[in-house]
């Protein structure tokens, strides 16, 4: 089984991929130039180039401040990109699991979130992602949308090592929000994609 990953520099397909004998499969990933979610002329070819077996779309616009200013590019990458990569798929006879986001989610619940809560985004980006969902399961019956956050690899500069060399005298951040989250949630969401992926 070969199991083709858009998006090949971001940490979730470089994490795949690196762990494909975990899986006991052939793990490909495609991305920019030759598979780019802003032309959507160029999905279905490259992923017909790679034969998958099963697409994982991890390709996405993620600039979640810089969507406010650009919503338009963000909804053509994270709604009409991912559509397209989603009847790509199915015109290959592939299923797809689609990642999106808790950004689907206003952030007002006081617990964990489940799969059938009322989705609300509050900013631009999540808006383009809750679109993206809606493309995909529109275009290819056969999916699975998987939502995460936080998924970062232990090599990845973190919002936290981006903050550390902020001078201690320096005690405003502006409208910065810190959640306080269990790390390494790669491992998590790795392990989660293993098992689904046995059941496909």
């Amino acid at each position: 089984m070969r199991i083709v990953i858009t998006g090949r520099q971001g940490q979730i397909a470089r994490a795949l991929f690196e762990a494909d004998s975990a899986l006991g499969v052939e793990v490909t990933t495609v991305g920019r130039p030759e598979l780019d979610l802003a032309e959507p002329e160029t999905i279905e070819p490259a992923l017909r180039a790679a034969s998958p077996d099963i697409v994982i779309n991890a390709a996405a616009y993620t600039a979640v401040d810089q969507a406010e200013s650009e919503p338009e590019i963000a909804a053509k990458i994270n709604k009409a990109g991912a559509g397209a990569v989603a009847a790509a798929a199915k015109a290959l006879g592939a299923p797809i699991i689609h990642l999106s986001t808790d950004y689907v989610f206003d952030g007002a619940k006081t617990s964990a979130y489940v799969e059938d809560d009322p989705v609300a985004p509050a900013s631009a980006y999540g808006a383009s992602k809750l679109a993206g969902e809606q493309a995909v399961a529109a275009a290819n019956c056969d999916h699975l949308i998987l939502r995460t956050s936080w998924f970062t690899l232990p090599t990845a500069r973190t919002l936290c090592e981006r903050c550390s060399p902020l001078p201690k005298h320096e005690k405003r951040y502006g409208s910065l929000q810190i959640s306080m989250v269990a790390l390494p949630m790669h491992r998590i969401l790795l392990r989660q994609l293993f098992e689904l992926l046995r059941t496909c």
